[in-house]
């Protein structure tokens, strides 16, 4: 039995995206997981080295002023995967087509709007973003019940 609930956190701006993002995940997350998809940067940051943290979802771009606050000007979703506690897993995605995402990120995905918006163009990309994710939960999962060794 686990003894703090691991965390999924999203990183996105764009507040459709991002609530489009928890209802995804919710709908995937291994029983006594929790989800958190912060309004503001500031408040994304405070998770980033948390000990139950075990994935985040972060959108590569980040350009909202409304998000990051009109102090800390533009960041990007690549400089910030850099601050992520090493243990946890960073799936970056993106609304443009053929993204690279570099630094520690593992795991990429095109076209943010199909994978999370309701079109038939995305249920193909919807579907395999959701098998990599029951991938990692799993193995999470399993790292997390696992005795050390």
């Amino acid at each position: 039995m686990l003894m703090e609930k691991p965390l999924v956190l999203i990183v996105e701006d764009e507040p459709p995206y991002r609530e489009g993002a928890v209802q995804l995940i919710e709908s995937i997350l291994p029983q006594g997981w929790e989800v958190l998809a912060p309004s503001t940067l500031e408040e994304a940051k405070l998770y980033f080295l948390e000990r139950r943290l075990q994935v985040v979802l972060l959108d590569d771009g980040l350009a909202s002023y409304d998000y990051q606050g009109l102090s800390g000007g533009s960041v990007r979703g690549f400089r910030l995967a850099r601050n992520v506690g090493a243990s946890a897993q960073v799936v970056a995605f993106s609304k443009a087509k053929n993204h690279l995402f570099a630094y520690r990120t593992t795991s990429s995905f095109d076209h943010k709007l199909n994978l999370l918006s309701a079109s038939l163009e995305g249920e193909g990309a919807r579907e395999n973003f959701l098998n990599l994710l029951r991938g990692i939960f799993a193995l999470r999962l399993q790292n997390l019940t696992s005795p050390p060794s």
